[in-house]
């Protein structure tokens, strides 16, 4: 749930790099399954909640507001040295 959540939300936050945010945080969710501790079912049901609990956080002001500063904040950011674009 938790990694789908930050999946999500990091990619609301980067939009340029929305799909790879989406997946590393559905990959969180796989290393469950990979690792043992939890069946596919109990990955499935945690993405939904964390999608849930995404949509629940656009209805609170101060969510909103921590969001766009941070939108702001990595668009000011260089970009990492070393690092390939997408």
């Amino acid at each position: 749930m938790t990694g789908w959540a930050w999946g999500l939300i990091l990619a609301e936050a980067v939009p340029a790099k929305a799909s790879a945010m989406v997946v590393a945080g559905r990959e969180i969710g796989q290393s469950r399954v990979v690792c043992g501790v939890h069946f596919v079912t109990d990955v499935q049901a945690g993405r939904d909640l964390g999608a849930a609990m995404v949509a629940r956080l656009h209805a609170d002001p101060a969510f909103l507001a921590d969001l766009r500063a941070a939108k702001a904040e990595l668009a000011k950011a260089p970009p990492p040295k070393n690092c390939p674009a997408a």
